[in-house]
């Protein structure tokens, strides 16, 4: 069986109750690594296999996404407590059959002899290994030629008062190898950190993760700029950062100066980012698709791509929101909530051949037939490039959140 992307969605992922049920924004999200990865041109079939490293978030969302196809899902899965507690989840969204599991280190990847996949989710992964270089290698070198993979690490600035901390731990605890004393003394030292501790004038930052364990993780942490470095030693490309911190690295979201933004804009791209990431501060973790080739989206110009509402903006009810519209001549407001309680004010004016291109937005029509069809609604017909042009306004504002993705048209 093959399927497009779109087409292989379950309906479980909004349909469960809350103990069940996962984000619409997920970073595995199919559709926008398709998008991002593939050209949008991924059929899922048979033979589409997927990698996931460690048991949380991720590797439900991915199954519950292909739980209608004959995809093949892989975990790599060492902690074998945590297994547990996953298949149980899973159990309960009739997934467990579905994964394949796997006992091994990262590092092993290449000798554990389980293939080539098509997709790999790795969340922490990379900063827990000893040498992250290799073990981002070991994951290249079970990815297809033409693949994808949704990679999270610990953003070095935004834990740097974590990173303080845990010099502090190690030299506190050096003393002792018992591993309760360990903890015990760890709890003692953060419930009699000082107000002027950087970690404790940073905690709301990191507030969702247990202050002890935390010191006590070996985790490495990163900048921006080392991440595509590594990428670059691994023969790995940064596709697009996925959606719920990607404002943070635009440099015109960073820096409203006329001034500063003209000398940043001056700098190289990567000088850019790491520019953004140290103006906010917060980026606690670097959230993005990395593809095996070189700017591999779909062509957003191409007549014959399918333009789609995402789950993210159906999820938020955007597409009933915009065919409610009123009048033109008003400006269309739309507030997306992001992290750290920063909001993302989409507005645009839902002129008539907007409105109508977000109703024949529907996953069936491609470009070329919805410019043609809101054309034959005038009676002196429009040309064709009036008509794509305003659609294109329109997609383009809705692609920088990921509101709306394009996939190609199934033979």
């Amino acid at each position: 069986m093959t399927t497009n992307v779109r087409q292989s969605t379950a309906s479980t992922i909004s349909s469960q109750p809350d103990d069940t049920r996962f984000d619409v924004a997920t970073p595995v999200d199919l559709d926008a690594v398709n998008f991002y990865c593939f050209r949008g041109r991924l059929e899922i079939s048979a033979n589409f296999r997927a990698l996931v490293i460690g048991v949380g978030d991720t590797l439900t969302h991915l199954a519950a996404q292909l739980q209608e196809t004959d995809a093949q899902i892989v975990t790599l899965a060492p902690n074998r407590a945590a297994r547990a507690i996953a298949q149980g989840r899973l159990r309960k969204l009739g997934l467990a059959d579905r994964i394949e599991w796997i006992d091994g280190s990262l590092e092993d990847l290449p000798s554990l002899d389980g293939g080539s996949f098509d997709f790999v989710g790795c969340g922490d992964a990379i900063s827990r290994a000893e040498h992250a270089d290799t073990a981002l290698g070991a994951l290249r070198s079970v990815m297809k030629d033409e693949a994808a993979m949704w990679l999270q690490v610990p953003g070095r600035w935004a834990q740097a008062g974590l990173q303080q901390l845990r010099a502090l731990t190690g030299l506190i605890n050096s003393a002792t190898n018992s591993r309760v004393a360990r903890v015990d003394g760890t709890r003692l030292l953060v419930e009699s950190l000082p107000a002027s501790n950087w970690f404790k004038r940073a905690e709301a930052m990191v507030s969702d993760i247990n202050p002890v364990e935390a010191a006590l993780d070996n985790s490495h942490c990163f900048a921006i700029d080392e991440i595509l470095e590594l990428l670059d030693g691994a023969s790995l490309h940064h596709a697009q950062f996925t959606t719920e911190a990607r404002a943070f690295y635009e440099p015109g979201f960073a820096f409203r100066d006329e001034q500063l933004q003209e000398r940043v804009g001056k700098l190289p791209y990567r000088d850019q980012l790491a520019a953004a990431e140290l103006f906010w501060g917060n980026i606690v973790w670097h959230s993005m698709w990395v593809s095996t080739k070189p700017y591999n989206r779909a062509d957003v110009s191409d007549p014959h791509n399918i333009p789609f509402f995402s789950r993210l903006a159906e999820s938020n009810g955007l597409r009933d929101a915009i065919l409610r519209a009123g009048d033109e001549n008003e400006v269309f407001s739309f507030k997306l909530s992001g992290p750290d309680g920063i909001d993302v004010n989409i507005n645009f004016q839902v002129v008539p051949a907007a409105r109508r291109f977000a109703e024949l937005a529907d996953n069936t029509h491609t470009m070329a037939e919805i410019v043609s069809l809101i054309a034959d609604d005038y009676q002196q017909r429009p040309l064709d490039h009036e008509v794509e042009r305003v659609c294109r306004h329109l997609l383009d504002i809705l692609l920088k959140f990921d509101l709306m993705l394009m996939r190609r048209k199934s033979d």
